[in-house]
């Protein structure tokens, strides 16, 4: 890859990435069933009824709903309602880029890598839907990067333990990789397992 490629290869992909993102979000699609029952949801109950259990055989995690309900402007409704999974979208893509830096100094493998995850279409539809998926993808690899630093370069910030202990709120997938790495910490480093999960627990 010439000096070119290597400086700008990274930042084309993950503009580009961007521009479809907010091309799908802009396109202002209907909702359909299952993100119109969300909806439905976040606009009939109260900020507190939103941590229990919710209507139309939904599920999503607490604080994704709460901070929806809270951007809801009514003439944009639909624009707002799909706000947090755009900005969710977005941003996992350089949190992405920094995780596979982590993983690989291979330029090869980093550019390939954040390409497929920039380019992945399921990833760009979930950007212009009301759905938590993208909070959730956003959550999950920021999560990654918190383990990889705690279990492989042996880095602890005070902040970590909080960001591990409020995720669930954020991502109810956040919780299988807590508890897969809570297993790996306890091989790897098993003094670090208590001072990162108290807040967890």
């Amino acid at each position: 890859m010439n000096s070119f490629g290597k400086k700008y290869g990274i930042t084309v992909i993950i503009v580009f990435g961007i521009v479809l993102r907010l091309f799908a979000y802009f396109r202002g699609i209907s909702f359909w069933g299952d993100e119109a029952a969300l909806a439905l949801n976040v606009l009939e109950h109260s900020y507190s009824g939103l941590f229990k259990g919710l209507d139309y055989l939904q599920v999503a995690p607490p604080m994704f709903l709460v901070m929806s309900k809270f951007l809801i402007i009514d003439n944009l409704r639909d624009f707002t309602l799909r706000l947090i999974p755009l900005v969710s979208g977005i941003a996992a893509i350089p949190l992405f880029y920094k995780f596979v830096s982590r993983l690989s100094k291979n330029r090869v493998v980093i550019t390939v890598s954040t390409f497929l995850f920039s380019f992945n279409m399921t990833a760009i539809l979930y950007c212009a839907q009301f759905k938590q998926y993208s909070l959730e993808l956003f959550t999950s690899v920021l999560l990654l990067i918190i383990f990889y630093k705690l279990i492989f370069e042996k880095e602890f910030k005070w902040y970590y333990p909080l960001l591990i202990a409020i995720a669930p709120w954020f991502s109810l997938s956040s919780l299988f990789i807590i508890g897969s790495y809570f297993l790996v910490m306890l091989i790897k480093n098993p003094r670090a397992v208590l001072k990162t999960y108290i807040p967890f627990f």
